[in-house]
């Protein structure tokens, strides 16, 4: 089908329909539970048909851009646009620029900033809303953008009032509450899901943005406990989080009143069958996750090019730096530190050091390669974490050849250091005890003493010495011991992990790999870092349990689902992954809300959790095994597993712990 354009020129409608969809797909948000092969994309193509036959510009509306989040301590830099508007408002003009390559129209998108709809709500003064939506105005003028256009609240709901834009807060969410807001919230979440799910992701993000203000908003409880003051605060949450949603809601709607044959296109995952549909405004984000939005968190870039969006306390500060921008001179996002250069065989070390999630008090690329340069080994990262330190010659070095503090702080750095290539120590004991012992203090436990063989036993008790599969776990999760000092149970917790492969499985066995995913990556990741935020973990606790096997177990123990590391004080995952009787009959493990308050919120969290420390992708390391490989892994931030294996298969490992 082909009409004639305002230029004289012929148009193939369906080609541009076809080539603009295609086009969308690469800013399109995927939904858990997309609609969009279904329903979406018929929706989708009948609008942009609309505007293509009748040769008009495509028009998208955005309501986006609000204000940066008040919380310049753990989430944004300051008030105003920064490197995260920069590269988002960039991302919209090349899309409508792309556009153009194939529609002589081309496309335009009006964001239509939604600050004064939730301003009041966040403590957020007009002032600093106003110099936010100047500056994006005046950043897309500097960079010569043609195809963004502005509009606000004011230029609906206050062009018939005499005092016009200057419409006080007040009267102005009044206006639109009346015009559009007169429904039954609560009924409305009482038979909405969605609409609930989305009220709770909004009080638990509520908690970090009303953290600037909460003195303020409880002065009138002065004096009351800590505990009832945080009650206060969570109530105070419910209530600003029910605005919130009613407010969006009607401003939803004069949205949709304001640019009825527009396309609406939106920050927030939908489930994309129309007429809302979600887009990443940030390059480089996994458009299946949960989207991240300049106005919430800062961007951070590494010297490779790679782009990451992450809020502004999960920034490792010790290889990474803010820089200003030259013209707007304020603070613009993070950079990468360079670090010193050592040539040595020890590869792309301080690549290594800067890439991964670590203690980088305890070591640097120049400790690490001055005491590593003159050894025969090559290091080299592992996939997606955790390094591999293997011998260039014929076995000549044992684990101590390594030092011990330089292997510690390594593991801990790393959170999984293979060494590959090694021999054994010579000792007239056993050699695993001996090396272990050299390295740190040996934790024994009461029924098999130091070091546990790992292999298949039929008639054993317990899934450990079977050829089941395994879930992650931290060691010692359910071990205690008991402290006479306090009269109380303590956690007994070991330090670090050594695995020893006496036999990988032969050629023809089918599985044994260990699973290992350092969980500090995935809470200084961007990935999922909004959702996790709004799960609020470090307060967030669980309770677990598992049958008694002898030496651990028999009890229910508590966690909360974040905790710092004990050493470097970083938030590590403290999560046992819920193992079903049909998968292990006789160690099993069963998770609970510690409040039954929290039930959904620990429910979500689980999923979210057991969805990130299986992604091989981006998380978890999944290790075949070879012989006399020494593996060392940080108990206390990886999280580990096994893959069932061949019944019958000779696979032989040994495992100790150390402190």
């Amino acid at each position: 089908m082909e009409d004639q354009s305002s230029y004289g020129m012929s148009v193939n409608v369906e080609e541009v329909v076809n080539k603009f969809l295609e086009l969308f797909d690469s800013i399109r948000l995927v939904a858990p539970k997309d609609e969009y092969p279904i329903a979406g994309c018929r929706f989708l193509t009948s609008m942009v048909r609309s505007f293509v036959e009748t040769n008009q510009p495509i028009g998208l509306v955005l309501p986006a851009f609000p204000a940066k989040s008040p919380n310049v301590v753990k989430k944004v830099l300051g008030p105003l646009p920064d490197r995260g508007e920069e590269l988002a408002l960039g991302v919209l003009e090349g899309f409508c620029k792309n556009v153009e390559s194939f529609y002589s129209h081309g496309a335009k998108v009006v964001i239509f900033s939604d600050g004064r709809v939730f301003s009041d709500l966040l403590a957020i003064t007009l002032e600093v809303v106003g110099a936010y939506h100047q500056e994006c105005k005046r950043m897309v003028a500097d960079a010569g953008y043609t195809h963004i256009h502005f509009d606000t609240l004011e230029n609906h709901l206050a062009k018939d009032c005499a005092s016009g834009p200057n419409l006080d807060q007040a009267t102005l969410m009044h206006k639109l509450l009346e015009a559009f807001g007169t429904i039954d919230l609560d009924a409305h979440l009482e038979s909405d899901v969605n609409l609930l799910k989305l009220q709770r992701s909004i009080k638990c993000f509520l908690r970090l943005d009303l953290e600037p203000s909460k003195d303020v908003l409880l002065s009138e409880f002065e004096g009351a406990s800590q505990n009832r003051l945080k009650k206060l605060f969570k109530q105070k949450c419910d209530q600003v989080s029910k605005s919130m949603v009613l407010r969006n809601m009607a401003f939803s709607k004069l949205v949709e009143e304001a640019y009825p044959d527009m396309i609406r296109i939106s920050i927030h995952a939908h489930n994309n069958a129309g007429p809302k549909f979600g887009i990443c405004l940030i390059p480089g984000q996994d458009r299946c996750n949960t989207p991240h939005t300049p106005w919430h968190n800062v961007i951070v870039e590494t010297a490779c090019g790679q782009t990451h969006i992450m809020r502004r306390e999960m920034v490792d500060l010790s290889n990474f730096e803010v820089y200003e921008h030259p013209v707007y001179n304020r603070p613009w996002g993070y950079k990468e530190k360079s670090l010193i250069n050592n040539q040595t065989r020890v590869e792309d070390m301080e690549k290594l050091m800067i890439s991964e999630a670590g203690a980088p008090k305890l070591l640097n690329a120049y400790d690490i390669t001055g005491i590593l340069g003159s050894l025969p080994i090559v290091v080299k990262p592992l996939h997606p974490c955790g390094i591999v330190i293997q011998c260039v010659d014929l076995p000549s070095l044992t684990p101590l050849d390594i030092p011990s503090d330089t292997l510690r702080g390594l593991t801990m750095q790393f959170g999984v250091v293979l060494l590959r290539g090694f021999q054994e120590v010579e000792s007239p004991g056993d050699k695993l005890v001996e090396t272990a012992g050299r390295i740190g203090e040996i934790v024994y436990w009461t029924n098999f003493g130091a070091v546990l063989d790992v292999k298949e036993v039929p008639g054993t008790g317990g899934s450990v010495m079977s050829s089941q599969a395994l879930p992650f776990h931290w060691d010692g999760s359910f071990k205690f011991h008991n402290s006479q000092l306090q009269e109380i149970t303590c956690a007994d917790t070991p330090g670090f992990v050594l695995f020893q492969c006496v036999k990988p499985p032969v050629v023809g066995d089918i599985g044994g790999e260990t699973l290992l995913t350092d969980t500090r990556r995935i809470l200084r990741s961007s990935i999922n870092a909004e959702k996790l935020a709004m799960l609020d973990l470090a307060s967030l606790e669980a309770e677990y349990y598992s049958p008694a096997s002898g030496y651990f177990g028999g009890r229910w123990i508590q966690h909360k689902f974040v905790s710092p590391h004990p050493i470097t004080g970083e938030p590590t995952l403290r999560y046992l992954e819920p193992w079903p009787e049909s998968k292990s009959a006789k160690q099993w493990t069963i998770m609970r809300a510690a409040q039954e308050a929290d039930a959904p919120m620990v429910a979500e969290a689980s999923e979210l959790v057991q969805e990130l420390i299986y992604n091989e992708e981006l998380f978890c390391y999944k290790h075949s095994w070879m012989a006399n490989d020494f593996l060392f892994l940080d108990n206390h931030a990886v999280l580990h597993a096994r893959t069932s294996f061949t019944h019958g298969s000779e696979r032989h490992i040994r495992r100790i712990h150390f402190n």
